[in-house]
């Protein structure tokens, strides 16, 4: 067997470059969700991190976050809506509404931000998988 690092999305660690958090500070207030931007103005959540406040909640990918707290995402820009809205103080409350694919409605959920520690050789977005020998031509 060998390991093989798959990048399911990039996203993060451009998000983590973007918004101006460098990438060697492994510390974070935020719920533990990884998101994208939507052509419609959401987020949508393409991974929730276990053992968070996001995970805690039910939160799952495929959530679109349109609302935190009394801030509509609609126009705002992507690095503003991270910095300022989806991070902030450690145990500071963040209010998300977000709708939920098949499910009628719009949902809400408050949580309690905490600081999220990254392991040290963790790099957001890749992953490594194990395949068995003949997996992979060399």
């Amino acid at each position: 067997m060998r390991n093989i690092y798959v990048c399911f999305c990039f996203l993060s660690i451009l998000l983590l470059n973007v918004v101006g958090v460098n990438a060697a500070d492994k510390q974070l207030a935020g719920v533990g969700v990884q998101v994208t931007p939507t052509s419609g103005g959401e987020l949508v959540i393409i991974r929730v991190v276990d053992g968070t406040p996001a995970a805690n909640a039910g939160l799952l990918p495929g959530d679109l976050i349109d609302r935190i707290g009394v801030s509509a995402l609609k126009g705002m820009a992507f690095e503003d809506v991270i910095r300022h809205h989806l991070h902030g103080p450690t145990g500071s409350t963040i209010e998300l509404f977000y709708r939920r694919p098949g499910v009628a409605g719009q949902q809400r959920v408050i949580m309690t931000r905490k600081l999220l520690t990254r392991p040290q050789n963790d790099l957001p977005g890749v992953q490594s998988i194990q395949l068995e020998s003949g997996g992979v031509s060399e």
